[in-house]
This record gives structure tokens, C-alpha cells and sequence, in this order.
């Protein structure tokens, strides 16, 4: 027994051994059984022997020549090709292959071109695989020993890579981690086994999952049995692997098809699925010998079986191009599969109506054809009110209610209607319009035209023109993307009419896109953040130029508050510019507007009710709020005073507001604020930073008429709250100068100048002068002044150049008679 097991011992290590011998002397033979087996030449670069699963070879660096009619680079190239040796041609002292396992290996599927006499005859060229199984080898091959016979081998390969060839050029396309298995059954034919990666030689196609083909060939019938298989891949990846540009989809493709009879002519009969929701059946012909692929749907997915979907393939794995037809085609078909592939479609949005045409794309040259669309009906959303944001953002309206902005409830959905539009597509190129559609119900519809030009996914240009639109059941969310349009409510009677343009670039700064446009428009609604009121917009000419929107000939009212003028806003950096004309204005009408700015710069409810001295956080509009501009108002009337603004400046930066007038010349400046037909020079600076709002006047007010002379006054003006807190916190402080002021009846101050301060009281205000010097006649009087509790003011005088002069005093009030004491 020991003997038996150290025999077996020895053996196992003999053979072992044996298996690390270098065997190059079998290398003409091998290779001169593989060139029979092939009908190829076979060059091979190391053979050594292999026991595993049965007695073989395993042969290194081989390459299989390519059959002379099919060209002259090689069939394959494998860095190991494993190889199994048929015993019982072993035993008759032949070398034959049962099985060739190619590893790590590229082949090459070459279609040659037809010779003269195959054109002449009608037929083509056959693949070179199909040479590889039609037999026997060429006679340039070498000879068959007496009493040899040859069958081609069973062929392997795994984790390898398949290219295309067509008439000496090969194809973009190609296969990677392939697993190939041909098998011959005798009679049966071969059975064939194929999975692999599509991919592409000239662009990156990520994510695509493994393609399978199961099936058999009958060499002699030249018959096919297929069945093929897509596992789920990404929709985008697929678009990618036959179209260069394509837009960014969602989704998983899958595809099975069943395909038989000779490659000139394979019956296709498979299905098509998306995610799992979404299935369509198809069949067709299949042409290996001209790469020819044709398709049509079986029934329809709208159950109505009335639509027909044609696919036609050519130079399927050359650089394939496509062309699709389409009769009476379900509009709502593309629209729920756009919808599926990710497209930002609102869930309410339904379309329905009929697309025909046809389109063909080629990869070089693009797509050319047309589609048309007939009796096509959409339906959007019912409109929602909006509240609308001041300065407006890029493009995000923000959708909360607000009852300033609304017109009731909710309006029905929007029916637009699309009688006819033709889509003409020439070298890449879709052109389309002037395409008249129809929006609204029959009561209040309206009529626009859409044109523009498409050159890409990423390079396209829309225009839209209408004489008179209808707004008033727009869903403000449907212009949220449009400039100027987005910040604007619509009511019944609101009309648009003009024309606006969007153009995005393929490259460089033009690809975030440019609007354009020359449009007005007619009785519509802003609501401004801090305003109590929307702005009712009568009519306004609207001009977009890039990224910037101008409005011009505006007519509007804020409340009950007219305005007339025009504004500038820039898209770039938000920045805002206006010149605004208004009447008459009531001090209490401009308190009710501004209320909801100043409450929020007043602390909010807890602050004004249980003066808790809460400090809100400034609101983002406030904060990012900038706006600068003139302000003319043909008076505000408070207190017996008459205040006009006549082109004040005014800037609005965040949470503070400046309104000046130039400070300079007593002439009346470009920008000025009049008092009483006296002008007014310097600033007034509002700052809602803190919990309460706080204002500051510093300037000049010059040739006030008092008591029939003209009054200086040169200082500042502060005040902090609203209401009745504002007049209490009221203080005035400054210097004064007068000329030729009869401040009593038999005395005149030819000139009078001081310090004034002035603070608002119940149930008088209090004044107080300092440094008071008048010029009665020839002499000089200084002094000082001071109000009583019964708003009397009393003046203490002393003549400015005699010691030891009498006092003077006089009595009296700002408005009533004089005493002299």
C-alpha cells in the first residue's frame, strides 16, 4: 500500500512538475492545428503544458491572423489562450483542440467590402466570423496530413474586448468585458453565448450595464436564434452611447427582444421598459449584412391602438444613424414619458393632441426633418396667489398667500390651445413659429405667437409676441422664470402686449442665458415687502436688455398716493434705480403704507404693546434691500406747513434711507425740498437698525417768512418711534439768522442771529435761546430767550455796548401779537 501511495506521490509531483516545462518544440505543430481549426494563420509565442480539467496547453502572446478576404489585421490577439487537447485525435497522434479559451484578449468583427463580382451578383461579403465557420480553410493554409480531419474547436473568451470593422475603417462603437462562448452541437449548428459593456472609442459613456445575446446559428441554413437582452441601465447613458449631446435624463432603460432568421433579414419582436412603469412592445427587421434596423410599436400605450412609432437604424454599428416617424401620434405619450425621464413638469400639467413627422439624425451632420402638431391642448395648474418679494430675486417667487395680493380664490386651469405648429429641422437646426397659440377659457382667452430657434440642448432662442394677452388667469408661478413678469399679480382686466425673448449660448457667459424684450404693461398688482399696499400698476412699458430691466412711462397708484415716473432694476447685482412723480400726499395715507416697515423696525407686536424693547432680526429683503433714485412730491401738508419735494435724492440701502437735497447755493438746486415756498438743504436719514426707527435731519432751511422778515435756520431735526411717540421724542437744535424781523410793533430787528433748541411738549413746544444778538436801529442788543408754560416767549436783551444799560424784554409768541414789558 505505501508503494501504491508514493507512486501516486511521485506521479502527482512528476506532473506538477511537468506543467513548468517549457514546451516551444510543440509550437509549429500547435500552431499548424490551430491555423487548420481557424482557417487563420497562428502565430504563438510560449506553450506550456496544463492538466487542470483534462490534458491542454496553455499557449502565451498568440495572434490569429485575419482571413486575406477580410483584411490584414489581425483576428485576435490574446495575452494566454488555454487550450484543450481532444484525446481521441491524441490517441490516433494528431493534435486537435476541443476548446480555446481566450483571456485578456481583443477580436476584431470585420464586415469587408463587397468584391466586383459579389456587387455583380447581388450579394455582399460575408463577416469574417461567418468565414471562420463556413470552412474549409483557405488553400493558402497548410496542408492536412493523410487521414486528418479538422472541426472547429469550442471558442471562449472572457473579460476581453470586441471592435467593429466595416471596409477597413473601423467603428466607434465596441464591446468591453466581454464573455464570448461558441459552441459547436453537430447537427444543431452552434450555440452562442455573448455578453458585454457598449462603449464608444471617441467620448466617455458611463454607467451602461451589460448587453447579452443567447441564442444558436445553423452555419449551413445560415439561421439565427436569438434572444437579447439589456440589463437596466441609465436613460441617460444610453442617449449618450448613439447621441452626443443629449439632455440630462432620469430613469432606467431595460430592453429584451427576441430575434430569428437569416442576418440578412432577422425577425425582431421585443419590449422596451422604463423603470417599471412605463412598457412599450415593438417589432421589425433586423439586417446584419447592411446594418439595417427598422422598428415599429405594436399597439399603443394609450390603449387607443391608433398611433404608429417608427424606428429606422442604418449603419447600426458603424456610427449609427436614426430616423423616427410619427402618425398621429399621442401628444400626452411624450409628454408622461418626458415626465418620467425627469423633465419639471407640474403634476397637474396634462397635454393631449397629435404629433406627426419625422426626424433623422446623423452624428456628424445632425437632425433634419420636421414635426407638426395639431388640435393640441394643455392644461396648467390652477393659479395660485403669490407673494411677491421687493427687491425681486434671480428667478424664485416665494408662495405664500397674501390677501394684499389676491383676488379670491383660486382660479379653474389654464386651457391653452395649440391649433397647429410646424417644427421644421434642418442640419441640427429646429425652427419653429410663428406658432399662434390660445390662452384661457372661451370668455377670457387670448391669443400670442411663439417663434425661435433651436441649435442644440444647450443653445436655443425663444421669442414671444402678443398684440393684447389676457393675464387674469395666469398663475404667477407660470412667469416666475421671466424677469419683471415674475414680481407682478394679475386681476381681471390685466394685459400684457409687446413681445420678450430668452437666449442661452452652447459656450462662455451666454450659457446662463439673456433675456430680451420690448413689452407693456396694463392693470396689474407689485406687492412691496414694508408697504402695506401693492402697487396697482395702470400701464408701464417694460424694456429687458441682458441683464437689465427698465420701465418706463409708468403710471401707478400706491394706495390712494399717484405715481408717475420710471425704474431700473439690475439683474447682475439687484441694485434698483427710479424717478418717481406724485400730488398730493397725506401724512396719513404715507403712515398707513409704511407701517409694516416701520413695525418691523419697531420691534414687532411685544415691543409697541408690552414695550418689552424685543429686537427683531432684520428680514433678508430688508437687509439685501438698494434702491436709489428722485422722489417728487407736489406737497405733503402737516401742522399748517406744506412740505414739496421737487427731484429729492433718495437712497434705500438695507435698513437705512437717505433723502437729500444739495446743500450749497441759496439758488434752488436740481434736487430740492421746499418748506413754505423756502427752500431746504441737506439730509434726512431714517435707520430701522435698532428696535425703533430712528430719524435725523442735518441741513439748512433758508428764507422762511417770519413776522415780515426771512429766517436761517441751520441744525438738525431728531426724532424716534411713530405716532405720538414720534412727536415726543421731536428735538430741533441749530443756529438761526434773520433779517428785517418786526418782532415787536415799534421795535424791528434789522438783523438777528443765535442758538436755538426747540423739543416738542404737551400742551406747547418749548424753545430755548442762546447767544442771541439783534440789530435794532444803531444799536446791538444780546441776549437770551426762552418759552413759558403758556407758549409765550420772552426775550432778555442788553444793549451790546454800554455797561450798566437797562434790560429789555420782550413778550410774545411765534404767531400772536407782541407785548412789550
Amino acid at each position: 500500500m505505501k508503494k501504491i501511495l508514493w507512486g501516486a506521490l511521485i506521479l502527482l509531483v512528476a506532473a506538477y512538475g511537468l506543467t513548468f516545462l517549457p514546451l516551444d518544440f510543440l509550437q509549429p505543430a500547435i500552431a499548424r492545428s490551430m491555423a487548420a481549426s481557424l482557417g487563420r494563420r497562428v502565430e504563438i509565442g510560449g506553450v506550456r503544458l496544463t492538466l487542470g480539467n483534462g490534458p491542454g496547453v496553455t499557449l502565451d502572446q498568440v495572434t490569429i491572423h485575419e482571413d486575406p478576404r477580410a483584411g490584414i489585421e489581425p483576428f485576435a490577439f490574446a495575452e494566454s489562450v488555454q487550450a484543450r487537447l481532444d484525446l481521441f485525435a491524441l490517441l490516433g497522434g494528431h493534435i486537435r483542440f476541443s476548446s480555446l479559451r481566450f483571456n485578456d484578449a481583443n477580436l476584431n468583427l470585420v464586415k469587408p467590402a463587397a468584391s466586383e463580382s459579389q456587387t455583380n451578383a447581388g450579394s455582399d461579403a460575408p463577416w469574417n466570423f461567418q468565414m471562420l465557420l463556413m470552412g474549409p480553410p483557405p488553400a493558402s493554409l497548410p496542408k492536412q496530413s493523410s487521414g486528418e480531419t479538422f472541426e472547429t474547436p469550442s471558442l471562449k473568451m472572457r473579460a476581453g474586448r470586441v471592435n467593429l470593422k466595416f471596409a477597413g475603417t473601423k467603428s466607434v462603437i465596441y464591446f468591453d468585458d466581454v464573455d464570448l462562448d461558441v459552441t459547436p452541437q453537430g447537427e444543431r449548428g452552434l450555440d452562442l453565448r455573448f455578453s458585454g459593456v457598449p462603449a464608444r472609442t471617441d467620448r466617455a459613456v458611463a454607467n451602461l450595464e451589460h448587453f447579452f445575446i443567447r441564442g444558436n446559428y445553423q452555419p449551413k441554413t445560415a439561421q439565427l436564434t436569438l434572444k437579447a437582452e439589456l440589463e437596466p441601465s441609465p436613460v441617460d447613458a444610453v442617449a449618450r452611447l448613439f447621441v452626443r449631446d443629449s439632455f440630462p435624463l432620469k430613469g432606467a432603460l431595460s430592453m429584451h427582444a427576441e430575434i430569428a432568421g437569416p442576418p440578412s433579414r432577422l425577425m425582431v419582436n421585443g419590449t422596451l421598459r422604463i423603470d417599471t412603469a412605463a412598457e412599450w412592445r415593438y417589432q421589425g427587421h433586423l439586417n446584419l449584412r447592411d446594418q439595417q434596423l427598422l422598428l415599429e410599436n405594436v399597439g399603443a400605450p394609450d390603449a387607443g391602438g391608433n398611433e404608429t412609432i417608427r424606428l429606422h437604424v442604418w449603419d447600426l454599428l458603424k456610427v449609427p444613424h436614426w430616423e423616427t416617424t410619427l402618425e398621429h401620434a399621442s401628444l400626452e405619450t411624450f409628454v408622461n414619458l418626458a415626465r418620467r425621464l425627469g423633465a419639471p413638469l407640474p403634476a397637474q400639467f396634462s397635454a393631449r393632441g397629435r404629433l406627426d413627422g419625422n426626424v433623422a439624425f446623423r452624428d456628424a451632420a445632425g437632425a433634419d426633418g420636421q414635426l407638426v402638431l395639431s388640435d393640441t391642448s394643455l392644461e396648467f395648474p390652477p393659479p395660485v396667489a403669490a407673494r411677491l418679494e421687493f427687491p425681486p430675486p434671480v428667478a424664485v417667487v416665494n408662495g405664500a398667500a397674501d390677501p394684499a395680493n389676491s383676488d379670491g380664490a383660486p382660479g379653474e386651469v389654464l386651457p391653452v390651445q395649440i391649433p397647429h405648429a410646424v417644427f421644421p429641422i434642418q442640419h441640427g437646426v429646429l425652427r419653429f413659429g410663428p406658432v399662434a397659440i390660445q390662452l384661457g377659457s372661451t370668455g377670457t382667452r387670448s391669443a400670442a405667437e411663439l417663434s425661435g430657434t433651436a441649435t442644440s440642448v444647450n443653445s436655443f432662442d425663444v421669442k414671444l409676441l402678443s398684440r393684447g394677452f389676457n393675464l387674469a388667469s395666469l398663475d404667477p408661478r407660470m412667469l416666475s422664470f421671466v424677469p419683471a413678469l415674475q414680481r407682478i399679480g394679475f386681476s381681471q382686466g390685466s394685459i400684457w402686449r409687446g413681445a420678450v425673448g430668452y437666449q442661452v449660448g452652447a459656450t462662455g457667459a451666454e450659457q446662463a442665458g439673456k433675456w430680451t424684450g420690448d413689452y407693456e404693461i396694463l392693470n396689474a398688482r407689485v406687492a412691496l415687502d414694508g408697504v402695506a399696499e401693492p402697487l396697482r400698476v395702470q400701464s408701464a412699458k417694460v424694456s429687458m436688455q441682458s441683464d437689465r430691466v427698465a420701465v418706463t412711462r409708468l403710471m401707478a397708484r400706491l394706495g390712494t398716493v399717484a405715481l408717475t415716473g420710471d425704474y431700473t432694476w439690475s439683474m447682475a447685482d439687484a441694485a434698483q434705480d427710479f424717478h418717481l412723480q406724485s400730488g398730493e400726499v397725506n401724512t396719513q395715507e404715507l403712515e398707513h403704507l409704511f407701517t409694516p416697515v416701520l413695525s418691523l423696525a419697531n420691534g414687532g407686536f411685544l415691543a409697541k404693546t408690552l414695550r418689552l424693547g424685543t429686537q427683531q432680526a432684520t428680514p433678508s429683503w430688508l437687509a439685501q434691500r438698494r434702491i436709489e433714485g428722485t422722489l417728487s412730491l407736489a406737497g405733503i401738508t402737516a401742522a399748517g406747513h406744506r412740505l414739496k419735494l421737487d427731484g429729492a435724492h433718495v437712497q434705500w440701502n438695507g435698513p437705512v434711507v437717505r433723502i437729500t437735497a444739495d446743500r450749497g447755493a441759496a439758488k434752488a438746486p436740481a434736487n430740492k425740498i421746499m418748506l413754505d415756498n423756502s427752500p431746504v438743504l441737506g439730509e434726512l436719514r431714517i435707520d430701522l437698525t435698532s428696535g425703533t426707527p430712528a430719524y435725523l435731519f442735518t441741513g439748512l432751511l433758508r428764507g422762511l417768512p417770519y413776522k415780515g422778515g426771512k429766517l436761517d435756520l441751520d441744525g438738525t431735526v431728531a426724532a424716534s418711534g411713530a405716532g405720538a411717540r414720534l412727536l415726543a421724542s421731536l428735538r430741533a437744535q441749530g443756529e438761526f439768522r434773520g433779517q428785517n424781523i418786526a418782532f415787536v410793533p415799534d421795535a424791528e430787528f434789522k438783523k438777528a442771529s443765535g442758538h436755538f433748541d426747540w423739543r416738542w411738549a404737551n400742551p406747547a413746544p418749548s424753545l430755548a435761546l442762546t447767544r442771541v444778538e439783534v440789530t435794532q436801529g444803531a444799536d446791538t442788543l444780546t441776549g437770551q430767550g426762552t418759552t413759558q408754560a403758556d407758549g409765550k416767549l420772552i426775550l432778555d436783551l442788553v444793549p451790546a455796548s454800554a455797561t450798566g444799560s437797562p434790560r429789555v424784554r420782550y413778550t410774545g409768541t411765534f404767531t400772536s401779537a407782541f407785548v412789550r414789558e
